[in-house]
């Protein structure tokens, strides 16, 4: 008798790979010992902006800044069992005075210092937010100046007015998401986020804040 393939066997269809929707950049499993909250700084390597011949350059000119990104985020704790997702850049009634939500930076800084922050070690962000810089400084971070990579302008851009369109590409993004951060057991394939930029963390200290071999974190 023949054996069913896997991908026959109930709940491991395969469906096809998504684009990842309004997702612009990711990280996974970052450290959160690399998020510097008294510079308003959160350094990642974003694979494709760091150019070519890269290999034996100094890596501490090829990160930016991603303090400012706004989307989805999950806390892991030292098992890297997610115990805590929430969103960054909400607008709720009370911000819109204040131009707008607190951003992915603020809202790691808040659980650093919150009751629970003793019990998370790790965290994956997802962002929507494109970087308005990118025509001047994609492939060309390792001569870009470290003012430049820290104050990086971070913008959305929706699909024109279209609803309907809009909706698929959140519900699009929001299943991706979900694949990539939890890993369902289930699931047959990977969250393919092939439109969007994953971002390596920068597992150092900046060379700017190392005065006087004192960093406060």
């Amino acid at each position: 008798m023949e054996q069913p393939s896997d991908d026959k066997i109930p709940g491991n269809e395969t469906d096809p790979p998504t684009s990842g929707g309004f997702m612009q950049f990711y990280g996974l499993y970052w450290n959160k010992e690399y998020v510097f909250t008294s510079d308003c700084l959160l350094p990642g390597l974003p694979v494709g902006w760091t150019g070519r011949g890269t290999r034996n350059i100094d890596r501490d000119t090829l990160w930016m800044n991603f303090w400012g990104q706004k989307g989805i985020y999950v806390l892991y704790n030292s098992d890297l069992t997610p115990v805590y997702t929430g969103q960054a850049g909400l607008v709720r009634e009370k911000a819109k005075k204040k131009g707008g939500g607190r951003v992915l930076g603020e809202r790691l800084a808040e659980h650093m210092r919150g009751k629970y922050r003793n019990g998370w070690s790790f965290f994956s962000w997802f962002g929507f937010l494109d970087c308005e810089e990118e025509n001047r400084i994609k492939g060309k971070l390792k001569s870009t100046d470290v003012d430049d990579r820290r104050n990086v302008t971070w913008t959305f851009r929706g699909a024109g007015g279209h609803r309907e369109a809009e909706l698929n590409l959140l519900l699009d993004s929001f299943e991706a998401i979900l694949i990539e951060a939890f890993v369902p057991r289930f699931n047959s394939r990977g969250g393919n986020l092939k439109d969007a930029t994953y971002v390596d963390q920068f597992e150092s200290i900046p060379r700017f804040m190392q005065k006087d071999d004192k960093v406060i974190l």
